[in-house]
């Protein structure tokens, strides 16, 4: 296995192993579903608060 894709498959097994990102990719997913969508500016904007 290519250590690219150790790593990505490393990064993944946290991601789903962290119940509360699990839940917020679900939530998103229905948000998207619903046809709610967001602007860069406001990804932007909700990534800088999250890392503050």
């Amino acid at each position: 296995m290519a250590v690219d894709d150790y790593e990505l498959l490393m990064e993944t097994l946290q991601i789903l192993s962290d119940r509360s990102a699990v839940a917020e990719i679900r939530e998103a997913e229905q948000r998207m579903a619903g046809g709610q969508a967001f602007s860069e500016e406001q990804v932007r904007a909700a990534l800088a608060d999250r890392h503050a």
